[in-house]
């Protein structure tokens, strides 16, 4: 199988191969990657043994646009956000930067199979170890549709992998009972780097960039409430794996299982003060 005649392909080193990814992020849109990936692209960035790959399945086209943006047109849009995003993969050194190109309207419309098949294909081709992609508790639809391929892709896949997560964009995973802290104190410059790249999404007023930063240092100060901070930056995770071990458990139940020890957790400790 080959990609779509809309993907694009962005090796920095000159690799034409895939197969050395430790990390793989598959994300949304472009900037997703940066703002819940920090944690693969820091475990990866300048380490010999470990390489971090992106995948982002939309072209962005219908994005929001406000300031020197506001009159471009979508095809204008879709060649910005292509740009931030490679330049975001040299910044962090990526092994590989690949984007689909599809439209957000195709990524919910999961009758349509062609960006799943697309995914099953990277993920033969990547073998990574480590996989993260977003929230299934997103707020946001094409986030959560992306979720959704990615559990159908691995599981089609047949890959082995050490970890799978689920990370925060729209929607804080604080609340989570079994909440997994990835840490990402380290080269707080590389972060704020990586999130100020995405221009075209920031100038609108929408401060991705200071508010991913604030988000994983209130995580790591509001994450124990009787101990010092250990890190100064987190984001938080949810872990994916049982979805892979049990194939048929439905990624709605698994949530549900979730949400509802929540609520359990949160009732039971007002009831005993009370």
């Amino acid at each position: 199988m080959s990609l779509s005649k809309n993907a694009h392909l962005f090796v920095p080193n000159g690799e034409s191969s895939l197969d050395n990814t430790t990390h793989l992020a598959i994300g949304a849109h472009a900037d997703d990657i940066e703002f819940f990936a920090f944690h693969g692209i820091l475990s990866c960035y300048d380490n010999k043994e470990k390489n971090f790959s992106g995948i982002t399945m939309t072209s962005g086209g219908g994005s929001p646009r406000a300031g020197k943006y506001a009159s471009m047109n979508d095809e204008e849009m879709i060649r910005i956000r292509l740009e931030e995003q490679i330049e975001a993969a040299r910044i962090g050194k990526y092994h590989a930067q690949i984007q689909l190109g599809h439209p957000s309207s195709m990524i919910k419309n999961l009758k349509e199979s062609l960006a799943t098949d697309e995914l099953i294909y990277l993920l033969k081709a990547c073998k990574p170890e480590v996989i993260y992609t977003h929230s299934l508790s997103d707020r946001h639809d094409t986030h959560i549709a992306v979720t959704l391929r990615v559990i159908h892709a691995v599981r089609a896949a047949k890959i082995s992998l050490k970890s799978f997560w689920g990370c925060e964009v729209w929607g804080s995973l604080d609340w989570l009972p079994q909440r997994h802290p990835l840490a990402v104190s380290e080269n707080e410059d590389l972060a704020i780097k990586l999130c100020a790249v995405h221009k075209s999404q920031i100038e609108g007023g929408k401060r991705y960039d200071l508010a991913t930063i604030g988000r994983r240092r209130a995580n790591a100060t509001f994450y124990e409430s009787h101990q010092t901070d250990k890190e100064s930056a987190i984001t938080f995770s949810i872990d994916y794996l049982p979805l892979i071990k049990n194939p048929d458990l439905d990624p709605s139940i698994f949530l549900k299982e979730h949400l509802e020890k929540f609520q359990l957790e949160t009732l039971e400790r007002l009831n005993n003060l009370k």
